[in-house]
C-alpha cells in the first residue's frame, strides 16, 4: 500500500496529478507476430503500430496460455487456481477495488467465467459470457447489462461481434462523460480472432491470394520483419518447420487455395480488430481523454492450433459458417517461437503487449521487462492511487503476486524480482530471472536460457542439472501454494513420464469435416465463391 508521502512523489516525479483512465484490451488467440509491429507482413494494423510507435512495446510479456485462466488472472492479479479458477470465489478483482476508489467501470466483450460481470464490479457490461460466439448470429448467452440481448443479424452487414463490442464500449465512455469528471476502467475481451472464422466480405476480398505463397514463406518473411523492426535479437533462430505439419511445397493447388481462403479470413478479422479500436481512440481524443488514458493491449494466449471445421460450406460473412486456423497458420502467428495455445512454452504464453499513455510514459519503445498478466492489477492500483484491500467479505485477501511496471514506464531498464508460475493442464513451467523451465504435455523438463536462446531450442537441463532441480522444487512450491483449499489437484499428476502421445494440432471430434471433402469450388482461386 502506498503511504500519501509515495503518492505525492509518483505525481511530483513521473506522471500527471490528475489520475488517469484506463482501457485494457485483449484479444482472443491471437500469436505474437499477428501485428505489423510484431511482425505481420500482410496484415494490416495501422492504428495498433501508431499506438505502439508512440508508446512501448514490450518483448517479453506473457499470458497463461488459455483463455479463461488470462482472464482470471488480468483480474484477480492471481494464478488461475490461486484465484479460485473461473469462479474468482478467492479473489477481489481490480473493477472491484477501483470502483471503491472512484473509478466508472466498464467492460465490453467474452466474459467466459462465472456468474456475470458486475457481480465482480464492473458498472456496465455488453458481450457474451461463454468462451465464443459466431461473430453474426450470435448467441443466447449475449447480455446488455443483465438483460438477454438476442438482436443479431444474418450478415456482417447486419450484425458483427466486434462492431457491437465497440459501440458499447463507446457508449460507455460518452455516458461517463456526460455524468461527471471522474476517472474510468475499461475492459474490452474481443472475441476476434477466435474461432468460428467469420469478416465482412469486402476485408475478405481484400487478403484473397496474398497467403498463396504459404506457410513457411509467410514465416520467413515474419521472422526477417522482426529482426528488422527489433522485435528480437538478430542472432535469434527461427526453429526448424515441424514434422507434424504439412510442407507447402508437397500440398495440391485447391488446398493451397483452401488454405489461402481461410487466413485471409483470419487476417480480416484482426484488420477488423485494429479498425475498431481506431473507431475507439477517435471517441477519447474527441473527449478530450486520449492524452491522459493508460491504454493496453495484449492476447489471451498464442494461436489456436485446432483443426476443427464444422461447417465450412456457407460464407463467412454469414451466420453459423464455422472453420479454425489450423495448426500450420497457427504456427505462422506465433512466429518466432514453438507450440500453441495451451502449452506453456514460448509458443502459447508470448503475446504483444503494447502501453500508450501520452502524458505519463517517459520511456518509449521497445522493452525487455519479463513481464505477466498478473503485473497490471498491481500497475493499475498504483497509477490510480487505490489500496488493495487486506480483507473482503470478511475474510483475508489473497496478496498480489505481480509486480508493479510502473517503474518500467519511466525506465528501460527496469527488471523484474518475482518467478512467473506457468501452468495448464498437463503443460508446466516456471520463469526465474532468464531462465526457463516447461514441459509440455507430460512431457521431460526442459531448461532455456531466454535471453540467449527465446525461441527454446538449446535445452540445457542435462548441461545445468542443479538449475534445473532449483526450478523443479520452485514449480512444485508454486503448485502448491496456488491450489485453492478444495482443489484435489495432485502434485504428482504432473511430474509424470513423456507418454506416447504426439501433437496433432489438438485432434478432431465427430462430425467435424476434413478439409479434403470439401466442394472443389470452394476452393477456387484466386476469386471468392
Amino acid at each position: 500500500m502506498k503511504t500519501i508521502l509515495t503518492i505525492l512523489m509518483l505525481c511530483a516525479t513521473a506522471f500527471c496529478a490528475q489520475r488517469p483512465n484506463f482501457v485494457i484490451i485483449m484479444a482472443d488467440d491471437m500469436g505474437y507476430a499477428d501485428l505489423g509491429c510484431y511482425g505481420a507482413t500482410v496484415i494490416e494494423t495501422p492504428q495498433l503500430d501508431t499506438i505502439a510507435s508512440n508508446g512501448i512495446m514490450m518483448r517479453n510479456f506473457s499470458n497463461t496460455g488459455k483463455c479463461h485462466s488470462s482472464r482470471v488472472s488480468l483480474l484477480s492479479g492471481l494464478w488461475c487456481s490461486q484465484a479460485g479458477n473461473s469462479s474468482l470465489k478467492y479473489s477481489v478483482t481490480f473493477p472491484q477495488v477501483l470502483k471503491e476508489a472512484g473509478y466508472h467501470t466498464g467492460m465490453s466483450g467474452k466474459w467466459h467465467l462465472a456468474k456475470h460481470p458486475i457481480d465482480f464490479g464492473f458498472e456496465r457490461y455488453f458481450g457474451h459470457l461463454n468462451g465464443f460466439s459466431d461473430f453474426v448470429g450470435g448467441n443466447k448467452h449475449f447480455r446488455d447489462d443483465r438483460e438477454p440481448f438476442n438482436d443479431f443479424g444474418k450478415t456482417t452487414d447486419e450484425f458483427y461481434t466486434t462492431d457491437a463490442m465497440t459501440d458499447y464500449a463507446i457508449k460507455y465512455i460518452n455516458d461517463w462523460e456526460k455524468q461527471d469528471d471522474n476517472p474510468f476502467a475499461l475492459y474490452i475481451a474481443y472475441n476476434a480472432p477466435h474461432s468460428p472464422l467469420q469478416a465482412p466480405k469486402t476485408l475478405i476480398e481484400k487478403y484473397r491470394g496474398k497467403f498463396i505463397d504459404g506457410w513457411e514463406a509467410n514465416q520467413k518473411g515474419r521472422f526477417a520483419k522482426q529482426k528488422k523492426l527489433g522485435v528480437i535479437d538478430k542472432n535469434t533462430k527461427l526453429p526448424s518447420w515441424p514434422a507434424h505439419q504439412r510442407v507447402w511445397d508437397k500440398t495440391s493447388d485447391l488446398d493451397k487455395s483452401w488454405e489461402d481462403y481461410r487466413r485471409a479470413i483470419y487476417a480480416a478479422m484482426i484488420d477488423s480488430l485494429d479498425t475498431n479500436i481506431g473507431r475507439l481512440k477517435e471517441t477519447l481524443i474527441k473527449n478530450g481523454e486520449w492524452d491522459n488514458t493508460v491504454f493496453m493491449f495484449f492476447s489471451d494466449n498464442g494461436g489456436d492450433a485446432r483443426e476443427i471445421n464444422r461447417n465450412p460450406y456457407g460464407n463467412p460473412w454469414e451466420a453459423k459458417y464455422h472453420v479454425q486456423v489450423g495448426v500450420e497458420w497457427a504456427g505462422v502467428s506465433n512466429t518466432p517461437f514453438r507450440w500453441f495455445k495451451q502449452n506453456q512454452h514460448e509458443g502459447g504464453v508470448s503475446t504483444p503487449m503494447i502501453i500508450s499513455w501520452p502524458t505519463g510514459l517517459k520511456h518509449k519503445g521497445w522493452h525487455d521487462f519479463r513481464g505477466h498478466l498478473v503485473d497490471i492489477y498491481p500497475t493499475l492500483l498504483e497509477l490510480a492511487q487505490a489500496n488493495y484491500p487486506d480483507n473482503h467479505n470478511g475474510k483475508a485477501t489473497i496478496p498480489l503476486v505481480g509486480e508493479s511496471m510502473v517503474s518500467m514506464l519511466s525506465k528501460s531498464n527496469h527488471k523484474r524480482t518475482k518467478p512467473i508460475y506457468l501452468k495448464f493442464a498437463e503443460n508446466k513451467g516456471v520463469i526465474d530471472g532468464k531462465m526457463k523451465l516447461v514441459s509440455a504435455r507430460k512431457g521431460p523438463w526442459e531448461l532455456y536460457d531466454l535471453d540467449a536462446d527465446p525461441t527454446e531450442l538449446n535445452d540445457l537441463s542435462s548441461e545445468m542439472p542443479e538449475t534445473t532441480e532449483r526450478l523443479k522444487a520452485l514449480f512444485l512450491t508454486l503448485l502448491k501454494e496456488n491450489r485453492y483449499p478444495e482443489s484435489k489437484m495432485a502434485v504428482n499428476n504432473f511430474i509424470a513420464p513423456w507418454g506416447t502421445r504426439s501433437y496433432d494440432g489438438g485432434g478432431k471430434k465427430e462430425g467435424d469435416v476434413n478439409t479434403a471433402e470439401l466442394h472443389p469450388k470452394w476452393k477456387q482461386k484466386p476469386a471468392l465463391r
